[in-house]
Parts: structure tokens; C-alpha cells; sequence
């Protein structure tokens, strides 16, 4: 097919191996590409994915999707490869095909050793696999199950992952994905972005991995040094290819610094990028201003623009949470969501603890300096040490409920000289709140398989009650904590 003059054409690898031809405008951003390549595959929920490219020095980068792809790839041909960017929970994936994409990319990892699994992992892995890509076990034509599950030596345990494969007889390609997601969660580097860098202070080659609520710290090895929440950083920055961070260590009175050499500027531009993007998808309720504005303009008479920002920074635009509440109604229109709705309500009695704000992200440009905090003031430390606490401390888990009515503002009454005056605003806001809390109640009740019925049955010995009678009947792993069900036990709603 012939393109315009004023169109390019880029391939896209799959992951499955295929390749994609997509045709833009060449004024057209990573974004425009990447809903191309996810309305080919029919997936909604395109947030968790990208598209990544081979820099110059071999390290791979990910598209921006909110600057022109022309100028991140520059002149010449690229490959762009479609892969999962946010690995989250498996029960939180609500379309098949994204399923289908989640599980391409763990086999594909699992094939190439960037996952590292236990011998109990790799038999279960193994025989899922296998069940996937060739169906029920045969006995008249054994399988090398090796093909499967390359990088791990399983002659020890072949007969467990003859027995494993076994017991699937019958399992339908869709429940075994979804089996596979489930076991695959346990691995111990699932959801960690890799990057690559040398420690400036030892010179030793080391791996920092991003994850969804640590940063983790690995030797030449591969064998875990170190992890930190992100409550513990304090900065980051970048300057050419050294990237740096300051840490709020236990053990250290005083901020700890960290410094790391990579690549290339870009791998440590990414690795910059990777940390607050992880930060902000998995952490966060909704993605702050400040990280959404982060950004330069590409004009001479930018500060007379009104938004003179049109080069950003980051490409994430909702959080995981955002994700599940705006795709679940366009695949469900009459099903609730059972997504937790966790928002900061004022004046009423739906109380998530003292509001936090979203930290603004640490200073972009090649000059950033790290703060030199050790030189402050004592009252400097002190308040210093409660923003950053207050900046980022994790939001409460849950949702609570004030069940206490002594004070009389809650109901929408002001006690004025022994008279009470009645406020519409508080009372509107306190039937709303309470509308809310209701439906977060009905729908923590539903079936989290079809969504549809309520739940009737716990899984023993776990204690978990999330399926409806009929989505339990052949369910051998508990959805939340995979743990083996060995019995059901059935529960009346009244």
C-alpha cells in the first residue's frame, strides 16, 4: 500500500511475533500510534501498554505518547515493539485480550530468563504453558516440556510437570491464561522494569528494578541488594547519563545519596521517567497536575501562550484505578465495577485521613542539583522532613466510615444558641456520601468472575469469599492469594 507524502510508516512487532504495518500523519504523536495498534488487537484498556524502540547505545526506550514520535526516533528506519509497560493484578484485568497480551509478554520473559521462577514455579508455569499452546497431555506423544520454559533445568522435576499437566485435562485455553496470570504474580521480579547502570562509588555493574511500590537494587548477579519504598525518595534527577537519588534511609540520619552511571543520557532519562511514572500509575488516586504540566515548549513565545507547555515529560495520564473505572462501563454498561473507589470526601462522613497531595516531580533539566539538606537549618530539617512525610506517605487502604453522630455538622445541622439550623450543602453532601458508600458496599458483594451475581462461596483453607456458586464450581486456585482450594464452602446472604 502506498503512503502519502505527508504520511510515514512504522512497523510494529507484536507480541506474538507478528508484525503491524501502521501508517500516520508525520505530525502524529506515539499516542496516535499506539490506539492504532490496540484497536487492531481490540484492547480498551491501551493505558497499561506502549510501544518501545533501540536507542543508540542498544538500551530501550519507550515512546513518549504525548510528543511527536518523528523527534524521539529521528531520521531513519525504527522498529517499534509493542509490549506491557504497568504489569498490574491479574483480577484487575478486565478484558480477555488483554489477558491474552499480559500472558504473551510473562512467556516471552519466562523464554528469555528475565524471570526468574523456583523449581515448584517452573513445573506449574511449565505444564500451564503447555496446556495453552498444545492443549490436553497425551501420553501416546510425550513433550520436551524444556521448549517451554527454556533456562530452567527440569529433569529433576519432569515427572511433577507431567503430573501438573495432568491434572489440566480438560482446561479451556481462556482459564488456563487465567491461571497462568495468577501463578505468574508470585514470581519475584513480576512488574519490575529493569534498568541497567553502574554504581559511581563502586564501579560495580548493577540493576535497578522500578516496581509498583519499591524501588529494588540487584547485584552483577542478579541477587537483591537492596529496596526502597517510595516513601524513602526524596529526589531524583539525572544529569547526562549519571542519574541520582536521595534517600530518607532508616539507618541514616542524615538523606543518603545514591549515584548511578548509564548508557546514555537516554537510559538515564528513562530511568528518571520509569520512577515517576511507576510512582504515580500504581500509588496514586489520579495523576497530579504537576506531573501532567511537566514539560518544555519548543517556541520563542511560549510564555505568551496560554499553555506554553507542548514537549512533556511523561506520558501518564490516568492511574491504574482511573483505568478499571473508565473501561469497566463501556465493556458493562448495567455491572457495577467492584473497584474500590477510595476518594478524599470533605464535609461529610466518608473520611479517607488527612489529604495528601501528589509530589511534584523532581527537576527535569541537565543542571538539576541535588539539595544539599545536611546544610540547613534544624527547624529547615524538621519542616522539610514533614512535607516529604506528608508528600509521600501511601493513602489509606480503605475507605472509612465515621459512625460517630455527636457532632451535629455532620447531619447538616449548626447548633447556634441552643437552635439548630438546617445547611442543604451539608446534607446534599452527606446523602451523597452515603449514596457512594452504599454502592461501594454492593458492589464488594458481587461475583468477580462474572460480575453479575452475588458472592455464595468461600474457598477453604484461604477464607476468601469472591465467586457466586456457579463461577466457583471449577475453580482449584483462590483469586486473591492463589493458594490451592481444597474445599468450598457455601455462604447465605440475608
Amino acid at each position: 500500500m502506498s503512503i502519502m507524502s505527508h504520511e510515514k510508516a512504522y512497523n510494529v512487532t507484536m507480541l506474538d511475533s507478528t508484525q503491524l504495518r501502521v501508517v500516520l500523519p508525520k505530525k502524529s504523536n506515539g499516542q496516535d500510534c499506539l490506539e492504532q495498534v490496540c484497536s487492531a488487537i481490540g484492547v480498551l484498556e491501551k493505558e497499561y501498554f506502549g510501544l518501545q524502540y533501540i536507542g543508540k547505545s542498544g538500551e530501550p526506550l519507550w515512546l513518549n505518547a504525548r510528543n511527536p514520535i518523528k523527534e524521539q526516533l529521528g531520521k531513519g528506519t525504527h522498529t517499534l515493539y509493542f509490549k506491557v509497560k504497568f504489569f498490574i493484578k491479574p483480577h484487575k484485568i478486565i478484558q480477555p485480550s488483554t489477558r491474552e497480551q499480559f500472558y504473551l509478554q510473562l512467556k516471552s520473559h519466562l523464554l528469555a530468563c528475565k524471570l526468574r521462577a523456583t523449581l515448584s514455579q517452573a513445573a506449574v508455569l511449565t505444564a500451564l504453558i503447555a496446556q495453552i499452546e498444545v492443549g490436553d497431555y497425551n501420553p501416546d506423544y510425550p513433550l520436551t516440556y524444556q521448549d517451554f520454559l527454556v533456562g530452567v533445568q527440569l529433569t529433576d522435576t519432569l515427572s511433577r510437570v507431567t503430573a501438573e499437566h495432568t491434572s489440566l485435562m480438560g482446561c479451556s485455553r481462556v482459564v488456563a491464561v487465567e491461571r497462568f496470570l495468577n501463578e505468574a504474580q508470585n514470581l519475584e521480579d513480576y512488574a519490575i522494569e529493569m534498568h541497567e547502570v553502574t554504581n559511581s562509588y563502586t564501579r560495580e555493574p548493577q540493576t535497578i528494578g522500578v516496581g509498583a511500590d519499591s524501588i529494588f537494587v540487584y547485584s552483577a548477579n542478579m541477587e537483591r541488594k537492596q529496596r526502597h519504598s517510595y516513601s524513602e525518595v526524596q529526589f531524583t534527577a539525572f544529569h547526562g547519563r549519571r542519574f541520582c537519588m536521595l534517600l530518607r534511609e532508616p539507618n541514616y540520619r542524615a538523606p543518603n545519596e545514591h549515584r548511578y552511571e548509564l548508557v546514555s543520557k537516554s537510559a538515564a532519562q528513562a530511568l528518571y521517567r520509569s520512577i515517576t511514572e511507576f510512582h504515580t500509575f500504581f500509588r496514586r488516586e489520579t495523576v497530579g497536575r504537576i506531573v501532567k504540566d511537566a514539560g518544555y515548549s519548543t517556541s520563542l513565545f511560549a510564555t505568551f501562550k496560554k499553555n506554553p507547555v507542548d514537549r512533556f515529560y511523561f506520558d501518564v495520564l490516568k492511574t491504574h484505578r482511573e483505568v478499571v473505572d473508565h473501561v469497566w462501563p463501556l465493556i458493562h454498561p448495567n455491572i457495577p465495577s467492584v473497584m474500590l473507589q477510595r476518594r478524599n470526601t470533605t464535609g461529610s462522613m466518608l473520611r479517607t485521613g488527612r489529604r495528601h497531595r501528589n509530589p511534584p516531580p523532581p527537576s527535569y533539566s541537565e543542571s538539576a542539583i541535588v539539595r544539599n539538606l545536611t546544610t540547613s537549618s534544624p527547624s529547615e530539617d524538621r519542616s522539610q522532613e514533614s512535607h516529604e512525610r506528608d508528600i509521600h506517605s501511601p493513602p489509606p487502604e480503605y475507605t472509612e466510615i465515621d459512625t460517630s453522630f455527636q457532632d451535629t455538622s455532620l447531619l447538616g445541622l449548626s447548633h447556634q444558641s441552643n437552635r439548630y439550623s438546617v445547611d442543604p450543602a451539608a446534607i446534599i453532601s452527606r446523602a451523597r456520601a452515603l449514596e457512594v458508600e452504599l454502592q461501594r458496599l454492593k458492589e464488594v458483594m458481587m461475583c468477580r468472575v462474572c460480575r453479575a451475581n452475588p458472592v455464595g462461596v468461600t474457598f477453604c483453607p484461604c477464607g476468601h469469599t469472591l465467586c457466586c456458586i456457579e463461577c466457583a464450581t471449577d475453580r482449584t486456585q483462590c483469586l486473591q492469594c492463589s493458594e490451592t482450594v481444597t474445599s468450598t464452602q457455601r455462604i447465605l446472604l440475608v
